[in-house]
């Protein structure tokens, strides 16, 4: 994951933004549409949310029964995920801070303790060890959604100035070595998909800490990078706002672990 300091810091800033966004459903939410279509989180499944933010899914799914495991390594996406649950009055989510590429779910009691498994958005499964781990927290179903073939109008800009190595493609990267793994394993993974259009702002000295944040999870920047970084937002922001448009095919990739061997019969 490159400077998790830097990506720590930058997760850190975005989680009160996160908890304002609303309690996913089947009618607002790809994810949860997923879900629901395909029974993976029937009434007292025992699930797991890894790299659950600002837990809206883990709340989602702790009202329609399930009892949760929350997992992210932000402690500001976790404070905002208690608090959002209090609010609704769910106590059926247990909270955990890990960095899910250390994470020992063995020591956890973790190891195929979990009828579902969500991996919504996250950059926490990043590679074949961290992929194999969701696998093995797995006992049935298991989805992994990831923002593909995404470009965004500020990033891909300031990549490009600063002579960065783009990193658009990482998340096509993820979904195929998930499909491979889960094809290796003798399972038949579904594939969905979902053209999204995201539009956010932020205040200039935000947009400049936040950007600096992201960029530098890859690699830290010099300071003639983060000099060039700091002109491009100034000149770009609107009456003190720099805004961003991102477009991405949201791409989900589930299957049920369980049913491996029938699907090979």
């Amino acid at each position: 994951m490159g400077n998790k300091q830097a990506a720590l810091k930058m997760w850190d800033s975005m989680a009160a933004g996160f908890a304002q966004s609303a309690i996913p459903d089947a009618n607002s939410s790809f994810t949860m549409k997923l879900i629901e279509q395909n029974g993976m989180c029937p009434s007292g499944s025992r699930v797991l949310d890894v790299g659950c933010g600002a837990g809206k899914y883990a709340i989602a799914l702790a009202k329609a029964g399930a009892m949760v495991v929350a997992t992210d390594f932000s402690e500001q996406m976790l404070a905002q995920a208690k608090q959002c649950a209090a609010r609704y009055g769910i106590n059926s989510i247990t909270f955990s801070q890990d960095d899910w590429a250390q994470a020992d779910i063995a020591e956890k009691k973790w190891h195929k303790a979990f009828e579902f498994v969500l991996c919504s958005m996250t950059p926490a499964v990043f590679d074949e060890a961290t992929l194999q781990k969701a696998i093995d927290a797995c006992g049935g179903w298991l989805l992994i959604t990831k923002p593909c073939r995404r470009t965004n109008s500020v990033i891909d800009k300031l990549t490009e100035l600063l002579g960065l190595d783009p990193s658009g493609g990482k998340a096509d990267y993820h979904i195929q070595l998930a499909f491979s793994r889960l094809w290796d394993l003798g399972a038949l993974p579904h594939l969905s998909y979902d053209g999204q259009i995201w539009n956010s702002g932020k205040p200039l000295e935000e947009a400049i800490l936040y950007y600096t944040n992201r960029l530098e999870s890859s690699g830290i920047l010099t300071e003639a990078q983060q000099t060039t970084l700091r002109d491009y937002l100034t000149n770009i922001a609107v009456d003190g706002i720099v805004n961003e448009e991102t477009h991405t095919t949201v791409t989900a990739i589930y299957c049920n672990l369980n049913q491996i061997q029938e699907e090979l019969l």
